[in-house]
């Protein structure tokens, strides 16, 4: 098992700098007098190592401009960031739930594979039949 991720924090002055360093990155933005925000501390490192990617924290105080871009309404908000997007995680902070919230959210973007020549739906429902 990985060695879970730890947490490198952001702020307004460097935040989209560092995001858009990253193919993909889990962020979090919360409090440290946030109870579900020390949990999502506690819980999103090992999702983020499982999944190989880094993991951001942004306290709300510090990070207005990242707030307000994201139109975070609720702390903790936890995003899968993808090429610079925001993908919000909406799941309980479990982890098994938001490893399951992160496959989901990687898996809408990630472009489908080109077809084998040859090979049409047609073919393949018929071979999946006979």
């Amino acid at each position: 098992m990985p060695a879970p991720h730890p947490l490198q924090r952001l702020r307004d002055i460097d935040a989209w700098q560092r995001l858009d360093a990253e193919p993909e990155a889990i962020l979090v933005i919360g409090t440290a007098g946030c109870g579900a925000c020390r949990l999502a501390a506690r819980v999103l490192p090992e999702v983020a190592a499982q999944a190989g990617l880094p993991l951001f924290w942004a306290e709300a105080e510090d990070a207005p401009g990242l707030v307000a871009a994201l139109d975070v309404f609720h702390l903790p908000a936890v995003f899968w960031m993808h090429e610079g997007e925001p993908v919000s995680l909406e799941a309980p902070l479990q982890q098994a739930a938001m490893q399951a919230a992160l496959t989901a959210a990687r898996g809408t973007l990630r472009p489908t594979p080109p077809p084998v020549p040859g090979m049409t739906m047609a073919n393949t429902a018929r071979d999946r039949s006979g």
